[in-house]
């Protein structure tokens, strides 16, 4: 009997050392991967930029917890009177684990979406603090609300019927959301592609010159050059309409306009002298005279580039004025 007890006495107190080995070597390696990370995150102090440094900050601590987590999960599943209760203590280092997978999870979105955001409203001139924080809140809430059904699958409780319940919420939702969503989206192709800067000069579709303002997350705000006024244009409208981008303020100007056929060649010189007396005007390329239509009447075209876009209708006003004084001299018919 005394035997018997030894020899119960021995498997325990073997059972416990095993365990008691198996923690410090999890602990051991624990610390040592901590090492780790920490020499990455002084070599990453020297980059030019904080992201990563910042990202092995914040996942240091649930790394490492996760391994004591494990060795102490692996231990104690070691211990035969801990046995009986084994399933319950594993369920609850799976809960354990899912709650630290989900906080680097909730750590790495955060400083991700303030890192890249940070870059946008850098390269765009845009205020993201009002669209920021509603986009974390709303991130997090998402990755809390998974974590929380991950951790009752894993207690077994049946949450299909509340899933299918936030599903119908959540599509609701983005389908009332789908336009401003679009226009956020648009907002990031026109940062990340650099269709365009603060700054820039555009020509709309419409035929408004404009200078790009600030490019914000929904919209984005012109400055009509001519008459001064600002435009606000949503940022999927900007990007599915036609626009110009005009260099150094570049502007090709074109004047149509019909004469005679007995004098094209004599309309097209005195177009050419208007033309290159133009303020403004690029030389190179030169100013053109193109045939538009062949009728009784021939269409013509004076096309020419100016190197200040704001000037175009100065420069057409009194391009055109000079046109009508010519034509009117060599009693040439003219009219568009």
């Amino acid at each position: 009997m005394i035997k018997m007890s030894n020899g119960i006495l021995n498997a325990v107190q073997l059972d416990l050392i095993y365990s008691v080995a198996i923690i410090i070597a999890f602990i051991v390696g624990a610390k040592l991967i901590n090492y780790i990370l920490k020499r990455l995150l002084a070599l990453t102090e020297r980059t030019s930029t904080k992201f990563d440094n910042k990202l092995i900050a914040s996942v240091r601590a649930p790394i490492y917890a996760a391994l004591i987590l494990a060795g102490f999960n692996v231990a104690l599943n070691r211990i035969t009177q801990l046995q009986i209760y084994s399933e319950y203590l594993n369920l609850a280092f799976y809960v354990a684990w899912v709650l630290l997978g989900g906080l680097i999870i909730i750590r790495v979105f955060d400083l991700a979406l303030r890192f890249f955001g940070g870059i946008w409203s850098k390269k765009s001139g845009a205020r993201i603090d009002t669209i920021l924080s509603p986009l974390l809140g709303v991130g997090k809430v998402l990755i809390i609300f998974f974590i929380a059904v991950s951790i009752f699958g894993i207690w077994g409780i049946d949450v299909a019927g509340f899933l299918f319940g936030w599903g119908l919420i959540g599509f609701a939702t983005v389908l009332a959301l789908m336009p401003i969503l679009q226009d956020i989206f648009s907002g990031l192709i026109v940062v990340v592609t650099r269709t365009f800067n603060v700054g820039d000069k555009i020509q709309l579709a419409s035929g408004e010159i404009c200078e790009v303002v600030k490019i914000k997350m929904q919209n984005t705000l012109l400055q009509d050059l001519i008459n001064k006024n600002y435009l606000s244009v949503s940022n999927t409208d900007l990007m599915k309409s036609k626009f110009t981008l005009l260099p150094e303020s570049k502007l090709r100007l074109t004047i149509p306009f019909k004469v005679d056929r007995s004098k094209v060649k004599e309309a097209t010189n005195i177009a050419l002298k208007i033309a290159n007396k133009a303020p403004y005007l690029i030389k190179n390329p030169h100013p053109m005279v193109h045939i538009l239509e062949l009728e009784e009447s021939i269409k013509l075209e004076l096309a020419f580039w100016i190197s200040d876009c704001s000037r175009k209708h100065e420069v057409l006003d009194i391009t055109n004025s000079r046109l009508i004084e010519e034509f009117g001299k060599a009693k040439i018919e003219y009219n568009d």
